[in-house]
């Protein structure tokens, strides 16, 4: 009967699978998937509140031009999910440095965007005028480039949902993160002090310090994102540093085992060992050894020496349990070796059914009597500031010498020097009467003057350049000899810190009392490696008093504390429904070739189709794409009019 049928299709309307079935339709047609594509193929874990978006779209009976305006635009009214359907195609995450390759990769993501746009709320190949002007539809090429406009200030990635409680979150969030930078002030009391002795770094990747005797896998592992001890976020604690790997190599079981890799430092000595490696699976070699081989000829066996085992299932210190995931061990101190210009260190499989590992190693000079726990490393070098502490010394005279730099001639923006004690001042100041000298300057440049070294601002602007390329020298005469235990110095120290070439990330810093002798106070061969991501500040426990040492465990936990409220703050529910960025501008790629740009194309849409958009390149992104939102959804438009 009639009322039967009418019944039974009323009740499947109502029906929330309803809305599961008619969605899959549509996530069909706008490529909805929860990976990356090509080759890695990552997996989005925060990619299905768009298919509950959907879902729930059908199921509310949302109206269609509401539907359309809220896939691009949704930032703007509450349905931050909704906008999944612009990044929804693929996106190439391996990328390279190559600008033109960059470039590339970039206008194919647009090009999706657009594509998937045009044949979804359009029904027309859109894409076809990438190149050249439609040849059926009345589409041109300027259209296109116009409608990739729209979509410039678009990005590949996740961002937080807004919930009931974002502001107060927000206010929440501001207040810990300056709490937590005081605490990180007050914990640069207890960094290490920069050494003199040398020390050397050497990362698995070093191609002049290191040699490998097998074939390792193809591509470094890295480590497992989070805050836990061996993830990349761990922070450190009174007795393990924070994770300053960057990843590890692993060798495949080799039968019969035997030597994988060595180290070649090149350098005569007496250093002490440290050592480290990829943990946390129980495959990994459990009975790895580390070998001197003092004339580095493998083939001789008389001269090796085994100085040290280590079960890389673990961390460093023996701990663990080996949840099969990707950590970081931590150092392990192999002892006080000598060593002349043709020692190698050998890494020796030790199990024949296991993987050998390694991560970076670290030989240092012997410092004092203390017996340290772990290697004294500083953080790398950044643009904005830089604090080299040292044992409290009397000075006249201070001089930085620059031994290499990222790129170009050495900069930096201001130089200060700090008076020992609680009541320490910067006496580096020209309006102290200091005078500064320099190896040579750069000419003709009224930013990058000599004066500006010690003038009390900060940024590129006012900053002195050498006039020699990755070197040069400058020296602060102090006005009287002062106590100091302090320099701080930067190459852009403005809120921006837009500049990452001239940084110095070879150094030395000297102190002399009349200007003739001196003596070295701190270099950078401790710091770790420039770029290189760390968490937090280093610190150290090691020679403390048992009074600060407890103060420095009270800071530690005072910190754990803080960072982990913020990251509570912080945890708002994610979506992969992009990222959304100031727009640059756009140019008409003449036959879609990225290496030959020409004229601007400001935010536009179909010009034969519809009304005409009014907008220009100062329009932002969200302005760019609900204008767009609203001329597809347009009753007047023909291609969308139902």
């Amino acid at each position: 009967p009639k009322s039967a049928i009418e019944a039974l299709v009323t009740s499947l309307l109502a029906s929330p699978r309803y809305g599961e079935r008619w969605a899959r339709h549509w996530l069909d047609v706008v490529r909805f998937a929860e990976s990356d594509g090509f080759e890695t193929n990552r997996f989005r874990p925060n990619a299905w509140p768009y298919r509950d978006y959907v879902i729930q779209s059908f199921n509310n009976d949302t109206p269609y031009d509401q539907f359309i305006k809220e896939q691009l635009a949704g930032d703007a009214t509450g349905m931050d999910a909704a906008t999944a359907f612009i990044v929804g195609g693929t996106t190439d995450i391996v990328k390279s440095p190559d600008p033109v390759l960059t470039a590339q990769q970039r206008a194919d993501e647009l090009n999706d965007m657009v594509s998937a746009t045009g044949g979804a709320f359009l029904g027309l190949t859109v894409n076809c005028a990438r190149c050249h002007n439609h040849k059926f539809d009345p589409i041109s090429n300027e259209d296109y480039y116009g409608m990739v406009a729209c979509f410039s200030g678009v990005k590949h990635g996740e961002r937080a949902i807004k919930t009931g409680d974002t502001e107060e979150r927000k206010k929440k969030t501001t207040a810990l993160q300056t709490q937590l930078a005081s605490v990180d002030e007050h914990m640069r009391e207890f960094e290490p002090i920069a050494g003199t002795g040398r020390t050397m770094i050497i990362s698995p990747n070093d191609d002049e310090q290191t040699q490998a005797i097998k074939k390792s896998s193809d591509a470094r592992t890295v480590y497992e994102s989070g805050p836990a001890r061996g993830e990349v976020g761990f922070m450190g604690d009174v007795t393990n540093p924070p994770t300053l790997g960057d990843g590890y190599w692993v060798w495949p079981t080799t039968n019969p085992k035997g030597d994988v890799f060595a180290w070649a430092p090149k350098t005569a000595g007496r250093f002490r060992v440290w050592v480290s490696w990829g943990s946390g699976f129980k495959s990994h070699d459990p009975e790895a050894s580390y070998v001197l081989d003092a004339d580095g000829d493998f083939s001789t066996k008389q001269d090796q020496r085994e100085i040290g085992k280590a079960d890389q299932r673990k961390f460093a210190d023996g701990t663990g349990k080996m949840p099969n995931r990707k950590l970081w061990s931590g150092f392990k101190d192999m002892g006080v070796q000598e060593f002349t210009a043709t020692t190698k260190l050998i890494l020796r499989q030790g199990s024949s059914a296991a993987h050998p590992t390694t991560d970076m190693i670290v030989l240092q000079e012997e410092i004092g009597s203390i017996a340290l726990k772990q290697p004294r490393l500083r953080l790398p070098v950044q643009r904005a500031v830089n604090t080299d502490r040292f044992a409290p010394v009397e000075a006249k005279f201070v001089r930085f010498n620059v031994d290499a730099t990222t790129q170009l001639e050495p900069c930096i923006d201001e130089l200060e020097i700090f008076t020992a004690g609680s009541s320490s001042r910067n006496v580096a100041l020209a309006s102290l009467g200091t005078k500064a000298t320099s190896s040579s300057n750069y000419p003709n440049n009224p930013l990058h003057k000599l004066e500006h070294l010690n003038d009390g601002r900060y940024g590129n602007e006012r900053s002195w350049i050498s006039g020699e390329r990755g070197k040069g020298w400058v020296c602060i005469e102090l006005a009287k000899t002062e106590r100091v235990d302090r320099v701080v110095w930067s190459r852009d120290r403005d809120n921006v810190a837009r500049y990452n070439d001239r940084t110095a990330t070879a150094y030395r810093i000297e102190v002399s009392r009349d200007g003739q002798t001196w003596q070295t106070v701190a270099t950078a061969q401790d710091r770790l490696p420039f770029g290189r991501k760390v968490v937090g500040p280093i610190f150290s426990i090691d020679g403390l008093p048992a009074k600060e040492a407890a103060k420095l465990n009270e800071v530690v936990a005072l910190r754990k504390k803080v960072s982990d409220s913020l990251a509570e703050a912080m945890s708002f529910p994610m979506v992969y429904a992009g990222k959304f960025i100031d727009p640059i501008p756009t140019h008409r790629l003449f036959r879609g070739d990225v290496s030959d740009p020409r004229e601007v194309v400001v935010p536009s849409v179909l010009s034969k189709i519809g009304s005409r958009l009014t907008l220009t390149e100062s329009a932002t992104d969200q302005e760019r794409r609900m204008t767009l939102a609203k001329w597809i959804s347009d009753p007047a438009n023909p291609l969308t009019a139902r």
